[in-house]
């Protein structure tokens, strides 16, 4: 049942929502542009969808966007005092998955 053409449509129909949701939220916080959400599916999946979030001007993109989402530690400039910087929980938000 899972490889059925009208599964497959819904599951695409559902990523979409999600994705543009997702940009939707991001687009509120994009300062350089460097932050965006990607999709990945069939065929280069076999049946899941994803949705994420990427940064492409981070050698660590992965760390990079993982911190915007759940957040992270930040020094403050000119100090040696770190401070707790919260998630914007883009990913959680538009897939009306609980968060932190």
């Amino acid at each position: 049942m899972s490889h059925h053409a009208d599964v497959h449509a819904a599951l695409s129909r559902h990523q979409a929502i999600i994705a543009a949701r997702a940009r939707a939220e991001l687009s509120m916080y994009r300062k350089t542009g460097s932050m965006s959400i990607g999709t990945k599916g069939p065929p280069a999946t076999k049946l899941d969808r994803y949705v994420y979030l990427t940064d492409a001007n981070e050698g660590n993109w992965w760390n990079s966007a993982v911190g915007f989402e759940f957040g992270h530690m930040a020094k403050i400039p000119k100090t040696d005092k770190e401070v707790w910087v919260p998630g914007k929980w883009i990913i959680h938000k538009a897939a009306g998955l609980p968060h932190g």
